[in-house]
């Protein structure tokens, strides 16, 4: 799965447990300006690697493209929001998510 910067960088910062405000920080921006990289609202001006995704980042990827969230997921799935977040955390095994999504 070919990521966009954008997406690169929520993957990043999701597998470093930072919030956006720590990120920003880490690249010496204003966490208003980080929000919008993450958004895809201004052109990321550094290199952003390819992290290696695992199947929950993949199922995280899929439903934000989709511009879903996590109840909308959940609803369409016949699960609860917070078993969403859950799997998408890799809290509990993504089966479902990797079902639906494939």
């Amino acid at each position: 799965m070919h990521l966009q910067k954008n997406e690169r960088l929520h993957i990043i910062r999701r597998k470093r447990h930072e919030t956006q405000r720590e990120a920003a920080g880490r690249y010496g921006i204003s966490t208003r300006r980080y929000i919008n990289w993450e958004l895809g609202i201004v052109e990321i001006d550094i290199s952003v690697p390819q992290p290696k995704l695992f199947p929950n980042e993949k199922c995280f990827i899929h439903r934000m493209r989709q511009g879903w969230t996590q109840q909308q997921t959940a609803t369409r799935i016949g699960c609860c929001k917070n078993w969403v977040g859950m799997m998408e955390r890799n809290e509990v095994p993504c089966d479902l998510l990797l079902r639906f999504w494939t």
